[in-house]
């Protein structure tokens, strides 16, 4: 177990994939309602999944101990 600090965003891996989701695939997206907007963060998610290399330097990122 280890304690982090109560706000620390860049710690938080989940931070990562969204940083990267706004500043990759949704870059420049103006959808026209919130359904095509979840679907396109649902594509970014998908496509996030299989760039297994990608998931691991986001992880790597936050500078946590992990296995």
């Amino acid at each position: 177990m280890e304690l982090l600090p109560t706000a620390a965003p860049e710690l938080n891996p989940v931070e990562q994939v969204w940083a990267w989701i706004k500043g990759g695939p949704l870059a420049n997206l103006a959808p026209p309602d919130l359904d095509h907007l979840t679907d396109a963060a649902d594509k970014a998610l998908i496509e996030l999944g299989h760039r297994f290399p990608l998931l691991t330097l986001l992880l790597r990122h936050t500078e946590l101990a992990w296995a």
